[in-house]
């Protein structure tokens, strides 16, 4: 047996409109609302999970169920309730491994066929058939590495790019990039970590700090040490593949 603990992760801020597949490629999201999970411990190597309803499937619920805004993320959690659990979703209803998509079509249901909602979805646990520690070996009051906060390096830490933000601005455009570097670090197969943290958060190993323009001035107050560079645009930016020129082997640079 596993057990995942899972909050939610607030970020009702951020409208949330693209998703990147697994070409990196930016694509738009059903119009609808997202619940943003963390599991504690990662499933995997996913440790953020993301929920969308489409508005259609909203609708329908208001109309049939009277279920209203207030109580979506109740279904959202059992969203991430059935992946855990491994239970049979159709595999068009991802849009990457770590978004999962509820419409009419498909949706965790209760035995009436009315829509599952989750008792509290601000905190609750997942028990699985999946042969693992139980959540018991985890603490999991112990804060993710990103959020930890500034440490003391022994030089010998992974160089990390961040893409960063602060709760007043935090354009949707921030995740798409942070996606794509990620994308094309692990593509790559090198060795650099990419985070998406606030400003006020930022790790003692920061090599490079990606930013929306407006936060040119404060991205450099924070991080005076690290490669700054705030973009316009964040979307398929050509910056990526020449910062990540400095850590592919010579031989793999050449042919970029």
């Amino acid at each position: 047996m596993r057990s995942f603990y899972v909050r939610r992760k607030d970020l009702d801020h951020v409208p949330f409109q693209y998703y990147v597949n697994s070409d990196g490629t930016a694509r738009l999201l059903d119009d609808g609302y997202t619940g943003v999970f963390t599991l504690l411990p990662p499933k995997g190597e996913i440790d953020t999970f993301y929920v969308r309803l489409t508005n259609e499937l909203i609708r329908d619920m208001a109309e049939r169920w009277g279920i209203l805004q207030a109580d979506l993320m109740r279904v959202a959690a059992k969203g991430v309730e059935a992946w855990l659990k491994g239970d049979p979703i159709p595999a068009d209803h991802f849009y990457g491994p770590e978004w999962l998509k509820l419409d009419l079509d498909w949706f965790p249901r209760d035995p009436d066929g009315a829509p599952s909602m989750a008792v509290d979805p601000y905190s609750f646990q997942v028990v699985t058939d999946e042969p693992w520690p139980s959540i018991l070996d985890w603490d999991f009051d112990r804060p993710r590495i990103e959020e930890l906060g500034p440490a003391r390096s022994d030089g010998n830490d992974t160089p990390v790019f961040v893409f960063g933000f602060t709760l007043e601005i935090f354009p949707a455009m921030v995740i798409v990039g942070y996606e794509q570097m990620k994308h094309k670090v692990e593509q790559a197969g090198l060795n650099v970590q990419v985070k998406m943290l606030p400003l006020d958060d930022l790790p003692a190993t920061l090599h490079s700090l990606f930013v929306p323009l407006e936060l040119d001035l404060a991205a450099r107050q924070a991080a005076p040490a690290a490669q700054v560079y705030p973009l316009a645009e964040m979307v398929n930016a050509l910056l990526y593949d020449h910062v990540l020129l400095e850590f592919k082997p010579a031989s793999m640079a050449n042919l970029t």
